[in-house]
């Protein structure tokens, strides 16, 4: 008899603890495990189902170390798994099939798919630390210490609308371009253009979804212009007013020898915006709510580097064209619509 209740006593103990690793911030995921809740941010309208498991390993900040934005789906039986202060970011109206494994410091923009046991790693094994020793043992010393890891991690850039094949293998370092599909199986083991689709092990170029050709001017309106306004741009919300930004937004023109960028576009909070050309801070004011029209003088420089080290990976795989970034600080995220840019002569 009181074996039986051993027995029981047991079962409910392993019940309430898989209970308390399901739960995050107050909000209740049946079957899926949470380790260091404290490190992870899911937003309360996406979806997680049962056998996932998201975990911040050794965390050395307070800050997020995994966020998944809203209207995001992931699978069943995912891993998601951070080290220290890597980070693994999947933005809006992402979907994750089943049994995809993402490690390390892995950024997937908004309106990705990635099919059935992708795996994306910004990580490797330690071969060549103390090359006597085995592999797992060389593992377990390097990832004991920070200095160690970061040796071997090289974060992985997922952009926007991108199509991840079943069972492909996306390799550390690798940026992978807006709009670009990877076929199934695939090894991709270098950067992928945008819109291109590459398919092979390793990838090769297959075929073009379109030919990513920048014009002098863009505009929201136009379908022809969606894909040059390239990272933070809601597509999905279109209206009358066309294309909406979030926090830190990227648009890619031509190259030109024009001195003066023309900014149309409406505000519809008060807030704070910086606009970069490339290296240049060009733009550094307070805004208030209203139509907005601004020419902007390309040759204004100032220190940039908080913000274009972000996107590094994004100005090596674009320096033949001019980005030009935005980041706007304010409490209500849909900012700027009705936008276009264009270069003009100068006066």
């Amino acid at each position: 008899m009181i074996k039986y209740l051993q027995i029981i006593w047991s079962a409910i103990k392993n019940a309430l603890r898989s209970i308390n690793k399901s739960i995050l911030h107050g909000r209740y995921f049946p079957g899926v495990e949470f380790y260091n809740q404290q490190n992870i941010i899911v937003h309360e309208r996406s979806s997680i189902d049962p056998g996932t498991r998201l975990q911040v390993t050794q965390p050395v900040t307070a800050g997020a170390n995994i966020v998944i934005e809203e209207q995001c789906w992931l699978g069943r039986d995912i891993e998601v798994q951070t080290n220290y202060d890597s980070k693994i970011v999947i933005k809006k109206n992402v979907s994750i099939q089943d049994r995809c494994k993402i490690l390390g410091s892995v950024h997937i923009g908004s309106d990705s798919l990635l099919a059935p046991d992708v795996f994306i790693s910004s990580g490797n094994h330690y071969y060549d630390h103390i090359p006597e020793l085995p592999i797992k043992q060389q593992d377990k010393l390097a990832i004991g210490t920070i200095e160690l890891f970061k040796e071997k991690n090289r974060p992985v850039e997922i952009e926007e609308d991108c199509w991840l094949g079943k069972s492909s293998i996306i390799m550390r370092g690798v940026n992978i371009g807006r709009g670009a599909i990877i076929g199934a199986n695939s090894l991709v083991n270098k950067n992928v253009p945008p819109y291109e689709i590459w398919s092979g092990s390793p990838a090769k170029l297959i075929k073009k979804r379109l030919n990513f050709n920048p014009d002098l001017s863009i505009h929201s309106d136009r379908i022809e212009s969606l894909p040059y306004f390239y990272r933070g741009f809601d597509h999905n919300d279109k209206g009358t007013d066309g294309v909406m930004s979030y926090n830190t937004s990227i648009c890619i023109l031509a190259v030109s020898n024009k001195n003066f960028l023309l900014l149309k576009g409406k505000i519809h909070t008060e807030g704070h915006l910086k606009i970069w050309a490339n290296e240049s801070l060009i733009f550094n004011e307070q805004v208030v709510t209203g139509d907005y029209k601004q020419e902007l003088k390309l040759q204004q420089t100032s220190d940039s580097k908080q913000i274009c080290e972000l996107y590094n990976n994004l100005q090596k795989g674009l320096q033949q064209y001019l980005c030009v970034i935005f980041e706007f600080s304010a409490k209500d995220r849909q900012i700027l619509k009705g936008f276009s840019i264009k270069n003009i002569e100068q006066e």
